[in-house]
C-alpha cells in the first residue's frame, strides 16, 4: 500500500522527531519514517539506526563558538517544557565542568563573553578550587595550566532515546503518522512530480510513501545504503576546534585533531587511535586523502 502525505520526514531520530512535531503543529500532513529503537540487550546493524542510541549526551549552554553557544542555550531552555508536555523525563540537571588549556585564553574569554550575552552563569575555577570541589578529578598537566569552567544550572546530560520518544509522542498527538521501517530510496517521480520514498517496513514488507515534500533528517548515516544516489559518495568532514573533541592514544602514530578548523589533507587521522567529533560534513565526489 502506498501512503500519501504532504511532507515525508525520513529519519525518526533527534532531528526527524522534532521536525515532524513542528511540521504537524504548523498544519502539514506529515509522515515520519524510521526504524524502532533496538531493544536493550539486543544487537542491531548500526547503519539502520541513528547516532542517538546511547543513554547520555552532555547538555550545556557554554558553547565553543557563538553559534553553538546560542543554540545550546535556547535548546536547553526548552527541555523542561518538552518534558512537561510529553510526560517523559530526559534531562538530568547535574551541572557541567569544562576544562580548557589556559593558553587558549582569548578563545575562552570570547566563549565567556558570548555566554554572558545569552545569560549563562559560569564560574571560572582555579586549580585549587577544582581539586577542592572535585577531589576525584585530576586536571591534565598542560603547559600554562588549565581553565575550569563550571555551569551549575541549566546543564548536565540528556537521555537521547527518551528525548526522541517524547518528541515522537508530541508529534503523534499533533496528528503526525509514524511509519516504522528502513528507507532504501528517495526519488522524484517525473510524471507526478511527487517525491517517492521506498524501503522495508518493520515486518519485512515493502514501505512506500508518496509526498509533496521530503525532508531527509537521517544524520551522519544518511547514505549508508545509497538511498539518495545509485553511486556511493564520500564525505569531507571538518573537525570541531573544541579542545575537548579529541582523545589522544598512547600509540606513537596517533594523531590529534581539533587544533585547527580543518584537518590537514597531508596528515589524515589514524582512525583506530583518534576519536573525533565531526560537526560539519559536506558531500563530495572527490576521494579524501586516506582514499575513503
Amino acid at each position: 500500500m502506498v501512503r500519501h502525505a504532504e511532507v515525508a520526514v525520513v529519519g525518526a531520530g533527534m532531528f526527524g522527531s522534532a521536525a515532524a512535531k513542528y511540521l504537524t503543529r504548523a498544519g502539514a500532513d506529515t509522515i515520519v519514517i524510521g526504524p524502532a529503537h533496538p531493544a536493550y540487550g539486543t544487537t542491531a546493524r548500526l547503519p539502520e539506526y541513528g547516532a542517538h542510541q546511547d543513554e547520555s549526551r552532555i547538555a550545556r549552554c557554554l558553547g565553543w563558538d557563538r553559534f553553538w553557544g546560542t543554540v545550546d542555550t535556547r535548546s536547553t531552555a526548552r527541555y523542561r517544557d518538552i518534558e512537561a508536555e510529553s510526560g517523559i523525563s530526559f534531562f538530568h540537571e547535574c551541572g557541567s565542568l569544562a576544562l580548557a588549556a589556559t593558553l587558549l585564553g582569548d578563545h575562552t574569554r570570547a566563549m565567556l563573553s558570548t555566554g554572558r550575552e545569552d545569560g549563562v552563569v559560569v564560574e571560572r575555577l582555579s586549580d585549587a578550587e577544582v581539586r577542592g570541589e572535585f577531589p576525584e578529578l585530576c586536571p591534565p598537566p598542560i603547559a600554562g595550566g588549565v581553565d575550569a569552567l563550571l555551569e551549575r544550572k541549566n546543564a548536565g546530560y540528556i537521555n537521547p532515546r527518551r528525548l526522541v520518544r517524547s518528541q515522537l509522542k508530541l508529534a503523534a498527538a499533533a496528528g503526525a503518522r509514524l511509519l516504522r521501517g528502513s528507507v532504501t530510496s528517495v526519488r522524484r517521480d517525473e510524471k507526478t512530480g511527487l517525491g517517492r520514498v521506498r524501503g522495508e517496513g518493520a515486518t519485512g514488507g515493502p514501505l512506500s510513501v508518496d509526498a509533496e515534500r521530503i525532508l531527509v533528517a537521517a544524520g551522519a548515516l544518511i547514505n549508508h545504503n545509497d538511498a539518495l544516489s545509485p553511486r556511493a559518495t564520500n564525505s569531507t568532514c571538518r573537525s570541531s576546534p573544541s579542545p575537548t573533541c579529541c582523545s589522544r592514544s598512547t600509540h606513537p602514530n596517533a594523531n590529534v585533531c581539533g587544533t585547527s578548523p580543518r584537518s590537514s589533507p597531508s596528515t589524515p587521522p589514524t582512525r583506530a587511535t583518534t576519536t573525533c567529533r565531526s560537526i560539519c560534513c559536506r558531500r563530495s565526489n572527490t576521494p579524501t586523502a586516506d582514499g575513503t
